[in-house]
């Protein structure tokens, strides 16, 4: 435990250290909500009567919808850096060597990975919860019926809290066992972001292939996104009817697979 330990610590210090990668991560999750919601209040600001304020439900739910695929670009980034970062620096003979067990070398690169990765998505999702709940629409004269007027609930909340965490991870973890597979950072980055800015609006739309397009994760886990009164899901599109539960499963062995194709590779790479 205390070389595990120590090695996710030696991780935490060398991903802080890529300044690149901490900024744009940062400007990926963090950097983007605080952009959106600053546009929107110097909008209401300059034309209260036109435009709403920044806070409500259904900006809260439509911001999450826009904020899924960007914050997947930057799990994406964190996975692939992970992913080869003993090859790139040069350390992993060095790591091998001393006779630690690569399954722990290989594990730590999860932890600190997804620590870094989660610490930004959490303080991005809470300055989004806040300003949801906080900033509502008030001006009720030209918005009567406005779905922003009130925040969301905390159960609102915590469903799309939990369905952002999920896609990050799933992210993640593709991009950290891709990477560990090919051993190429940016042939990592380039596929994955592709596939997740093209490929997965592509096959949720469509309503052929049936169990093959419902077997992608990335494509299930769109279709689970929560509901509100008033927000249309434009990627509910499935090709068969799939239960929710094995819904999360497909979702989870999308998660593990990779990760766990990734620890062989690097587990049977020579020293």
């Amino acid at each position: 435990m205390s070389d595990f330990l120590l090695l996710t610590s030696a991780r935490l210090m060398e991903l802080k250290k890529r300044v690149g990668l901490m900024i744009a991560v940062g400007l990926l999750t963090i950097g983007i909500i605080l952009l959106i919601y600053g546009i929107t209040e110097i909008l209401h600001a300059s034309n209260p009567n036109m435009h709403q304020s920044a806070g409500g439900e259904f900006r809260f739910a439509r911001l999450s919808s826009i904020a899924s695929p960007i914050w997947s670009v930057a799990a994406v980034l964190v996975g692939a850096a992970v992913g080869v970062s003993d090859l790139a620096a040069g350390t992993y003979r060095h790591l091998v060597i001393t006779g630690k067990s690569k399954w722990i070398i290989y594990i730590t690169r999860i932890s600190a990975g997804l620590a870094i990765l989660i610490s930004f998505t959490l303080f991005a999702f809470a300055i989004q919860s806040i300003v949801a709940t906080t900033m509502t629409s008030t001006n009720i004269q030209y918005f009567p019926n406005s779905p922003n007027s009130i925040g969301p609930s905390f159960h609102t909340i915590i469903d799309f809290g939990s369905w952002l965490l999920i896609q990050i991870i799933l992210a993640f973890s593709l991009s950290l066992g891709l990477s560990s597979l090919i051993g190429s950072r940016s042939t990592t980055i380039a596929i994955l972001i592709a596939f997740q800015i093209i490929g997965i609006p592509i096959l949720s739309q469509v309503s052929i292939w049936g169990w093959i397009k419902d077997s992608i994760g990335g494509v299930v886990l769109n279709s689970m996104q929560p509901q509100i009164q008033g927000l249309q899901n434009i990627q509910l599109a499935t090709g068969v009817e799939i239960s929710h539960g094995f819904r999360y499963l497909i979702v989870l062995a999308w998660i593990v697979v990779p990760i766990f194709i990734g620890a062989l590779v690097y587990n049977k790479r020579d020293a």
